[in-house]
């Protein structure tokens, strides 16, 4: 398999963005979700071809991100062990995603740095979260533009907090809690999900003892989504929080 794809992967790095586009659909068709691939081969195909897709996670072209995130979340659903390139994914993940900032002395994750730094200063304002929550318009920066790619990126988180529970649960609380202030209804379900289900993990139980209230803080105002299901999934991801 291997040998047939080596072209594919010389293709993927290439700087002519038609010559990786030809890449990435040879990729995208072996891997696609109807394939058969054993853990074993799948575990190998990883060890390849992780660091080329990470790359084109931050691909100019909107579809051959597309594409390298389905082929990355192919791979990883089919390889027991991923422990070896989390590092690796939690950097992008972090660089395309939202993260939130964690404060353990306040027991919150904020948006505003600054202004939780001036709070704490003693200067006479509104705690940063109270003002988030109640905010009418919001500020939302993200190096992913689109919102169908941001879903998949949470796709891929939450996958990956599961597969591994307790490894980079930091990074990948804040990027949860980031993500359930998404505009983007169907990255804020999939963000309120992974909460539910990463609070469920018995492993993991003692480690999200400081960031339990912190993570119910972040998810209270999509109770005031105008979605059902985003108000459902907010509900459960309390629930378990």
């Amino acid at each position: 398999l291997l040998r047939r794809l080596s072209s594919a992967i010389q293709q993927i790095n290439d700087d002519a963005s038609a010559t990786r586009r030809v890449g990435l659909d040879t990729l995208d068709e072996v891997f696609g979700t109807d394939v058969v691939l054993t853990s074993a081969a799948a575990s190998e195909m990883l060890h390849v071809l992780s660091q080329p897709l990470l790359r084109r996670f931050e691909d100019p072209v909107e579809k051959h991100r597309e594409i390298a995130l389905r082929v990355y979340v192919a791979l990883v659903e089919r390889t027991e062990d991923v422990r070896p390139y989390l590092p690796f994914v939690f950097t992008v993940l972090c660089a395309r995603g939202n993260v939130a900032a964690f404060d353990p002395d306040l027991g919150l994750f904020v948006y505003d740095v600054k202004a939780l730094e001036a709070f704490k200063r003693g200067k006479a304002i509104q705690r940063p979260d109270f003002d988030e929550a109640l905010e009418r318009e919001r500020v939302f920066e993200v190096s992913e533009p689109s919102e169908e790619l941001r879903a998949m990126i949470c796709q891929l988180l939450v996958l990956l907090l599961m597969k591994h529970p307790g490894y980079f649960l930091h990074d990948g609380l804040s990027l949860l809690a980031g993500a359930v202030r998404d505009p983007f209804a169907e990255v804020q379900v999939r963000a309120a999900n992974g909460i539910a289900l990463v609070c469920r993990v018995p492993l993991v139980q003692d480690l999200l003892v400081p960031y339990g209230s912190a993570l119910a803080r972040a998810v209270m105002p999509m109770l005031r989504q105008r979605h059902a299901r985003v108000r459902t999934a907010a509900v459960r991801a309390l629930h378990r929080s």
